[in-house]
């Protein structure tokens, strides 16, 4: 500036405020409004556009009118007062109070009397003896929302439309009329737009924060507590009177939420089901948070018994063992038991392959076996457990005639 030959300029400059009685603004100055007359229109039960529009005016004028008591305020047929007018209000509802509820708020006179337990005679009567027009009956609130504002609260913070509805003091149908005049997408009806569905409670981490949204969000964690300590679906499924098919589509849901499998399924009809890293930690999470489910199945104990009651029918097995270990050969245990030798042999086999070992140290079905240590070991844990078994079979096995 200096250099431009503006060293006597000031660096920050405004018009004289003299300026502006002189300038030609667009509109009638607020002074020049008859306020009477606008008074006298807003009495008739007019609202402000129309009766700006019959002053000639506009509506911000009117609304400058309202915010002042008017010194002459026309009087209807009724000039004595009634017993309502008579009737105190609470000393809270000032006039200035009042005034600020109606004319900044725009707030209905069923609203106020609800609100400060008074009637709205009296009410409406302190109204007109202040000057304060009185909202037109039956009349709708209306509220100045941001539709981007709506659309944030309800589509990006995930609340709820009652909730909405609550802070800015309307009801929920005019945010969902609202919500439709500009395009934002509601939810469905029913349990899905509850806010337990919508939000997970504070201190729930992933990934149960996520299984635990949406409709069915807690049962299907619930059930999943069920299914974690079972060894198949099928399993689960009986213990909670369903069908497999329900319980596996369940469990995909929850997979979809958490984002990975959480249930391993076995490829093999005698294997147990086990859990992935994903799945193990959800269910000590939802232990944690919900605690155990108590329809759940309970641990199993430690190897090899725990490993062979993930078997299908693993009582039938451990039975036929227990038999052929209190025999001396698998021939006289399958005589006690009335099945084919064979029936045993398979039987001893499954369960050896569970436990990961040789329980029956033996060569064929004639030929006498010993226990070995391992299958003394199951012996020991089935009986601690209380494993059901038949009576003990005991008989002298001996080859048909010829």
């Amino acid at each position: 500036m200096d250099e431009q030959g503006c060293a006597d300029e000031p660096l920050a400059w405004s018009p004289p405020i003299d300026w502006v009685a002189g300038a030609r603004l667009p509109g009638s100055e607020p002074d020049d409004v008859d306020r009477n007359e606008i008074w006298r229109l807003l009495h008739l039960g007019l609202s402000p556009g129309q009766v700006a529009e019959q002053a000639r005016t506009t509506i911000g004028h009117v609304r400058f009118v309202m915010c002042r008591v008017p010194q002459n305020i026309p009087r209807g047929p009724h000039a004595r007062e009634s017993a309502s007018a008579r009737t105190p209000l609470p000393e809270q509802l000032t006039p200035a109070r009042l005034r600020r509820l109606v004319v900044d708020e725009n707030r209905s006179v069923h609203s106020i009397a609800e609100e400060f337990s008074v009637g709205r005679k009296p009410l409406t009567s302190a109204l007109r003896r202040e000057g304060i027009p009185v909202p037109a009956p039956h009349g709708r609130l209306r509220h100045q929302i941001d539709p981007d504002w709506l659309r944030g609260q309800y589509v990006d913070e995930q609340r709820t439309l009652p909730d909405i509805a609550a802070e800015i003091g309307t009801t929920p149908p005019n945010l969902a009329r609202l919500a439709a005049k500009h395009g934002i997408p509601l939810r469905e009806r029913g349990g899905a737009s509850h806010v337990a569905s919508l939000r997970a409670p504070l201190g729930f981490a992933e990934p149960l924060a996520s299984a635990v949204l949406g409709q069915g969000g807690w049962g299907r964690v619930r059930r999943f507590q069920i299914c974690a300590r079972s060894r198949s679906i099928n399993h689960a499924a009986k213990l909670l009177g369903c069908k497999t098919s329900v319980l596996w589509g369940q469990v995909a849901h929850l997979e979809r939420a958490c984002g990975r499998t959480l249930i391993v399924r076995a490829t093999r009809q005698q294997q147990r089901q086990e859990l992935t890293p994903l799945g193990r930690r959800l269910l000590a999470q939802a232990d944690e948070h919900l605690g155990p489910n108590p329809d759940a199945p309970p641990a199993l104990p430690p190897p090899p018994l725990g490993d062979i009651l993930g078997l299908l029918a693993p009582e039938l097995r451990l039975q036929r063992f227990e038999v052929a270990a209190r025999n001396r050969t698998i021939a006289e245990a399958a005589l006690a038991l009335g099945v084919r030798p064979f029936v045993v042999n398979g039987a001893v086999r499954a369960v050896e392959a569970a436990a990961g070992g040789v329980l029956l140290d033996r060569t064929n079905a004639q030929h006498a076996h010993r226990v070995t240590p391992l299958g003394r070991r199951l012996l020991r844990q089935m009986a601690a457990t209380g494993i059901p078994s038949e009576e003990k079979h005991t008989a002298v096995w001996s080859p048909p005639s010829r």
